[in-house]
């Protein structure tokens, strides 16, 4: 549906498959950050000088630690990154960036994702725009940070299988 409103989209594995195989075992590559917002900024330097994308706005959509990777690189890119979505990410790890964010960026949480909640914003409240400990707090452009009501960005969701 991205494409139909003309937005370009590009899909991309932040391991190769050897890194993914090897990471299942030991997870050394998963919370490699700075290795995975390198391999963000590629795509983006890809898409930027590509003919048929490089002059559409870029936004990146990352889940889990990919969100951190796309948080720190829209440091590393920030007249190319325009948006950024965080599904069930980790701010966290990515938090010495985040004060340095441009782009309006979105958070999504699902309900029943307590520890990512919790992690995310180092507090159980999402009032927590306020308070000086959370990551998310230290974003200048907080568009919107979503709780999604019986939802998990994790597993299976009964809601939206018909």
């Amino acid at each position: 549906e991205l494409q139909y409103g003309r937005l370009a989209t590009l899909l991309v594995d932040l391991l190769t498959d050897e890194e993914a195989s090897r990471d299942q075992l030991t997870g050394e590559f998963r919370f490699d950050i700075h290795l995975l917002a390198r391999r963000v900024v590629n795509a983006i330097d890809w898409a930027a000088r590509a003919p048929v994308t490089g002059a559409v706005p870029i936004g990146l959509f990352g889940a889990s630690t990919g969100a951190s990777a796309a948080l720190y690189s829209a440091v590393l890119r920030p007249n190319d990154v325009q948006a950024i979505v965080s599904r069930g990410g980790r701010p966290d790890l990515a938090e010495s960036a985040l004060s340095l964010i441009d782009a309006p960026t979105l958070l999504i949480v699902g309900e029943h994702d307590a520890n990512v909640l919790a992690l995310s914003l180092r507090t159980t409240s999402p009032a927590c725009t306020t308070s000086a400990r959370c990551p998310a707090a230290r974003l200048k452009h907080l568009a919107y940070l979503r709780c999604e009501p019986n939802f998990s960005c994790f597993g299976n969701h009964p809601d939206l299988e018909s």
